[in-house]
C-alpha cells in the first residue's frame, strides 16, 4: 500500500518537454529502407497501446503536479482534460459533458454532434493510415492493402494529442482499460 508519505515525496514536474518526450516515444517509426512517394507527406502516428499509456503516465502527473503540469495539461490538451474530468466524476463514457465545444453562436455541440464529429475523424484517420500502409507496401512491392488486410488500422493512431478527444476506433477498448486503471491507481492510494 503506498502512503501519504510515499506521495509526498514524488518529484515534482514543471517541464514542458515531457509531453513531447512521452509521445515521441510513442511514435510509429516505419523501416528505415521503405521509400514513399515524392511529395507525399506520413500522418503522424503512434502506436496505440503505449500512446495510451503515455496518457495515463501524463494524468498521473498532472494529478500529482497540479499546478504545472495539471493546470498546462488542462488547458492544452483535451483528450488528457476529458481523462481528467472522467477521474474527478468517475464516469467513464464519451463524449465528456464538460468538454462540449461551443460553437460561434455561443451554442453547446450536443452529444450526439459529438459523436458524428468523432465517427467523421476516425474515418479520416482510418483512410490516412490505409493510404499510408499502401504506400508502405507498394515501395516493398506488396499487394493492395485494404481495412481487412491491414496490419496498422488497429495497432496504431494518429499522433496529434492537441487536437483530438479519442480516436472511435479506440476509445471505448481504452475508456475501459483507461478505467479499470483509474480504479486500480485509487485502490492503491
Amino acid at each position: 500500500m503506498i502512503s501519504f508519505a510515499d506521495i509526498q515525496r514524488l518529484p515534482s514536474v514543471e517541464r514542458k518537454e515531457l509531453f513531447s518526450a512521452i509521445f515521441d516515444i510513442t511514435a510509429y517509426r516505419p523501416p528505415a529502407n521503405i521509400q514513399l512517394p515524392e511529395g507525399y507527406h506520413p500522418p503522424s502516428l503512434a502506436i496505440s497501446k503505449l500512446y495510451w499509456k503515455g496518457w495515463l503516465l501524463l494524468l498521473v502527473l498532472s494529478a500529482f503536479n497540479p499546478k504545472t503540469i495539471g493546470a498546462m495539461s488542462w488547458s492544452e490538451y483535451p483528450t488528457l482534460r476529458g481523462m481528467m474530468e472522467m477521474v474527478m466524476t468517475n464516469n467513464f463514457s464519451f463524449p465528456m459533458s464538460m468538454n462540449l465545444e461551443v460553437n460561434s453562436k455561443g451554442v453547446t455541440e450536443s452529444k450526439d454532434s459529438a459523436t458524428v464529429k468523432e465517427i467523421q475523424l476516425a474515418r479520416a484517420e482510418k483512410e490516412a493510415i490505409l493510404e499510408y500502409e499502401n504506400h508502405l507496401a507498394s515501395s516493398s512491392g506488396q499487394k493492395v492493402i485494404t481495412e481487412s488486410s491491414s496490419y496498422l488500422v488497429n495497432q496504431v493512431t494518429m499522433l496529434t494529442p492537441k487536437l483530438v478527444y479519442f480516436s472511435i476506433m479506440f476509445h471505448k477498448q481504452m475508456i475501459l482499460f483507461i478505467g479499470e486503471q483509474l480504479v486500480s491507481y485509487h485502490h492503491l492510494l
